[in-house]
């Protein structure tokens, strides 16, 4: 346990009134005073230490944000027995920045929130979490270490106006200056129930109709052109950025279209989606990807078919 500054304040007075004990002739006075004093830290320190025994802490899931947005982190608080106050749970953002949540009643099971400012792309390591409580008097500290994510990823924003309706191959298709795709050389094998979390795109109206239910056209083979990018990061931080918000919205169309997408950069030559990498990968690269030296290494080799991001470097 540590002094709060408070404490301090507080530590240094009880030392005056033990100068003052031997050096006042009202020594019966400063007695009693200084026995006061001496039972009130005692009982700090004991009360203090108290509140945190058994008290344990652990964090929710962290899914990667958006940049420019706010991320919420859920801590669950635990104490299997008794009841704890004002306890406050501490993490560090950054070098410069911490974020903080309250709690002041913990009976059985609390849940503590905190709330980080609005954040700049990148990835944030998240570290030195701990569980405090000055509770009596707030003069003494008490800190107990916590587990806590790893990192947070805040990846950029997609471009805006781009309708969640069209396909990640659609899209692709208009940047390479080929037109919509629909479903490219996918074919049709056959159809099955809806499910809830299909959403609306790709059910057979005229089969729901028939059947009187919801069905889902499904597709085979489906060529990988067109669902692969090439993002070369030797270029300038802007070319950069706006790669990167178009490589975001990319990700979000073949995501919710359950599309495979594959990103050759520096450094990541991978395939994401069902059976591939997971999306928080493809995300993670996005909030860590940096600008390199022109004379930098080049990024793995695609067909020449592809597109390349800055999509200036296509049309080169």
């Amino acid at each position: 346990m540590k002094l709060t500054l408070f404490g301090a304040r507080a530590l240094f007075f009880y030392g005056v009134m033990i100068v003052a004990f031997f050096g006042a002739p009202y020594a019966n006075l400063f007695f009693l005073l200084l026995g006061f004093l001496s039972v009130q830290w005692v009982m700090a320190w004991i009360w203090t230490w108290r509140n945190g025994v058994g008290v344990e802490a652990r964090f929710g899931a962290l899914e990667p944000i958006v940049a420019g947005s706010c991320a919420s982190l859920a801590a669950t608080l635990t104490c299997p027995r008794g009841t704890r106050f004002d306890l406050q749970l501490n993490l560090d953002l950054d070098a410069e920045r911490t974020i903080a949540g309250r709690l002041p009643v913990l009976r059985g099971t609390g849940t503590v929130q905190l709330h980080t400012p609005a954040l700049a792309r990148g990835v944030y390591a998240l570290r030195d979490a701990r569980l405090s409580s000055t509770y009596p008097f707030g003069l003494l500290r008490r800190r107990i270490p916590v587990a806590s994510p790893d990192e947070l990823v805040v990846y950029p924003a997609p471009l805006d106006g781009v309708a969640a309706s069209r396909s990640a191959q659609d899209l692709l298709a208009e940047w390479m200056g080929t037109g919509p795709t629909g479903q490219g050389d996918l074919q049709p094998s056959g159809l099955r129930d809806h499910r809830a979390s299909d959403g609306l795109r790709g059910i057979h109206w005229r089969a729901s109709a028939r059947r009187g239910k919801l069905v889902l056209q499904e597709w085979d083979g489906g060529a990988t052109q067109g669902m692969e990018v090439v993002l070369d990061r030797r270029c300038e931080s802007e070319e950069l950025e706006n790669s990167l918000r178009e490589l975001s919205t990319l990700i979000q169309l073949a995501r919710d279209s359950k599309q495979a997408l594959a990103i050759r950069t520096q450094g990541c030559n991978e395939t994401f989606g069902e059976g591939h990498g997971d999306w928080g990968g493809a995300l993670r690269l996005l909030a860590a990807a940096e600008v390199l030296p022109m004379d930098g290494p080049a990024p793995p080799s695609a067909a020449p078919e592809v597109v390349r991001l800055p999509r200036r470097l296509a049309r080169a």
